[in-house]
């Protein structure tokens, strides 16, 4: 955890100044330090990690789950400020655990490529192919060979219909002279778990945002000073 240290040659002479001024003013610089690194550590350097590490398919993904406790009072040896995930009772944070000391995960379906937005893998399932939103699904999976069973199942859902074929759900685009035109959609991986090798992010966020620490004192120590 990346401490404030407000005797090192760089800091001291503001510090000394500071401590001879109101009584509050050393504390107040101190206490809005350690919230601007936090703020830019939610901001600015957590987000930058986590687009390193990961498919970044939502840009929002990062604030809705992210938060900053800032430090309070006037006390500075009490004084602390922390940015991070919270817990939000959804898998995504828990996942984002496992992301950071490493772990397995269990996945049920796994969204196919062609299941996206414009067929990129950089975005989002688009909102037809969500699992909430299919409609007319085949009442039976179809065993991957029967190629007859999946043109009686295609047939009977219809287009815009969903057939699992094997372990891929298809969606049905077209049915022309028994023809038929499909989307791979999902794959389906119940019970698999997946290995999660530690990524750090959130650690490595937090001596980046660290390492200005020092440089947050001293502009707003110089800001107090100058308001005297």
């Amino acid at each position: 955890m990346p401490v404030l240290n407000v005797n090192t040659d760089a800091v001291v002479a503001l510090t000394s100044k500071l401590e001879k001024m109101r009584k509050h003013d050393f504390p107040v610089t101190v206490r809005k330090s350690l919230n601007s690194v936090a703020f830019d550590n939610r901001n600015s350097v957590l987000p930058s990690q986590f687009q390193s590490n990961f498919i970044q398919r939502n840009k929002g993904t990062v604030r809705a789950f992210t938060r900053v406790s800032t430090a309070q009072g006037f006390s500075v040896n009490k004084m602390r400020s922390i940015s991070g995930f919270i817990d939000s009772g959804r898998s995504f944070t828990d996942d984002m655990l496992k992301q950071e000391l490493g772990g397995s995960v269990e996945r049920s379906k796994i969204a196919n490529t062609k299941a996206r937005s414009g067929g990129s893998n950089s975005r989002l399932v688009s909102s037809k192919n969500r699992l909430r939103n299919i409609g007319r699904l085949s009442g039976r999976g179809v065993k991957k060979g029967n190629k007859k069973g999946f043109v009686k199942a295609a047939h009977s859902v219809g287009v815009g219909g969903f057939v699992k074929y094997g372990s891929t759900l298809f969606r049905i685009n077209s049915l022309n002279k028994g023809r038929i035109k499909a989307t791979p959609i999902y794959s389906d991986v119940s019970g698999r778990k997946i290995k999660l090798k530690s990524t750090g992010f959130v650690r490595k966020s937090g001596v980046i945002s660290g390492q200005k620490m020092e440089r947050f004192f001293i502009s707003e120590a110089k800001k107090r000073i100058l308001k005297k």
